[in-house]
């Protein structure tokens, strides 16, 4: 298993998308995006984080066609801006969503590497840290995430015996960690989240 995160996202560009079939290939499925909207109301309901509206701007990184930013879009009419490394994933955001989805990788992007604290009213991931193999560069990257939401969410999978080290999942390039270590909060909502093997953590924001 490589260390280098780098290596880990190009592999996942290259080759995972290749798996799924056409039907993944959908942004209004009632599916992924639909459930990080539902969930993102109930943490605002809760006051885990603040209000979406039309002069919102919410940030994904790693967000893959564009699902949850499509999905945040309808229900609250917020700017939205993504970036994914996939040329066939951004090529589909973009189609739905516009030019603000960005194809380049988050690890060394000079564009997200330039954005101020406090960018985005809300930056999120959803299943995207955990296809990042543990590094300095990684530790780096969520703090960045972090710094550059007025809040930040990420919804993430996690296993019982992640806890004290990372676990590797080479079907799926995944490395599954305890996210605490990076500095999140895992939070509950209600009604409770029902996505098998996800967990939502806030970050510092």
């Amino acid at each position: 298993m490589t260390t280098d995160a780098l290596v880990g996202m190009e592999a996942w560009a290259a080759d995972t998308y290749s798996r799924f079939p056409a039907s993944y290939w959908s942004v209004d499925d009632n599916g992924r995006g639909a459930e990080v909207a539902r969930a993102v109301a109930a943490l605002i309901a809760q006051d885990d984080l603040p209000p979406l509206g039309p002069a919102s701007h919410v940030f994904e990184s790693g967000c893959n066609m564009g699902q949850c930013l499509w999905a945040l879009q309808q229900q609250y009419g917020c700017r939205v801006s993504g970036l994914d490394l996939s040329p066939r994933a951004v090529a589909f955001a973009r189609r739905v969503l516009g030019p603000t989805i960005r194809g380049e990788n988050a690890l060394t992007s000079a564009w997200l590497a330039a954005r101020p604290d406090q960018a985005f009213d809300l930056v999120l991931t959803r299943w995207h840290l955990v296809h990042l193999p543990p590094s300095a560069r990684k530790h780096a990257y969520v703090a960045h995430l972090q710094r550059i939401g007025r809040a930040s969410v990420f919804f993430e999978p996690w296993r019982r015996d992640c806890a004290d080290r990372p676990v590797h999942d080479p079907g799926m390039l995944m490395i599954m960690e305890s996210w605490a270590r990076y500095g999140l909060r895992e939070v509950d909502v209600a009604p409770a989240w029902r996505v098998a093997g996800t967990r939502i953590y806030l970050g510092k924001g």
